[in-house]
């Protein structure tokens, strides 16, 4: 927050009627709670505006047009990641780290983490984040290209699961968490063509039973950094 001479801090600009000044920050901040609480396809210039408090026309003063907006809130969302891995750190720990902090996210926005493999991603966040890893996976023993394309491994991964725990969450979320065993094998197969093999439909339901999604993302996680590890000694 900005200072004064005595090193108090300013109050916010307001405007005549009493309401706070609309700046950029304010209002990607302001679309990001709304599409956490509505939906990104909820989020429009007029609703956003009316969340506000001023007209939707407004809002095109500090961003363009609505990519502007969806782009800025990615901003954000990126933003709430640390980029700052120990100097000393394995390479293998932080890219964990980093790949666990990004399903964590997902976590937290489950309505609008989904734009961060949507949108544009490459701002000055993204950018010094990289930057970061790179130093420490070179530091490591990496070339700065197997060091780009790990880290780039390692967010896809953590992307791709995030979005597929998303997805796995909506359609539980469908039939209840209180569904038996019974009611998911009859819909199951229900789905199913009725003269699909018993062998398929008996690896449909394996299939859809309990998902433990912490089992699962650390099992892929891990066979990631093994086989990123194994390229790096291939290549030394």
């Amino acid at each position: 927050m900005a200072r004064g001479p005595a090193g108090e801090p300013k109050p916010a600009r307001t405007v005549a009627n009493g309401r706070r000044s609309l700046n950029r920050d304010r209002v990607l901040e302001a679309a990001l709670a709304y599409a956490d609480a509505h939906g990104a396809d909820a989020l429009s210039m007029r609703r956003l505006g009316t969340e506000l408090g001023v007209e939707g026309m407004s809002l095109y003063k500090h961003v363009s047009d609505k990519d502007a907006l969806l782009d800025g809130m990615v901003e954000l969302l990126w933003g709430e990641l640390s980029c700052s891995p120990a100097p000393a750190a394995e390479w293998a720990d932080a890219l964990r780290d980093l790949a666990y902090a990004i399903r964590d996210l997902f976590h937290r926005h489950p309505n609008t983490a989904p734009l961060l493999a949507a949108r544009n991603f490459v701002n000055a966040h993204v950018l010094g984040c990289y930057q970061e890893y790179v130093a420490l996976l070179e530091r490591a023993g990496f070339e700065r290209r197997g060091a780009i394309q790990a880290i780039s491994a390692a967010v896809g991964h953590a992307l791709g699961h995030a979005l597929l725990e998303l997805r796995w969450r909506d359609a539980h979320a469908e039939t209840g968490d209180d569904a038996s065993d019974i009611a998911r094998i009859r819909r199951v197969a229900q789905a199913l063509p009725l003269d699909l093999p018993d062998p398929l439909v008996e690896l449909a339901v394996e299939l859809t039973d309990d998902y433990d999604r912490d089992r699962y993302f650390d099992l892929a996680t891990t066979a990631l950094l093994h086989g990123l590890g194994t390229a790096r000694r291939a290549t030394r």
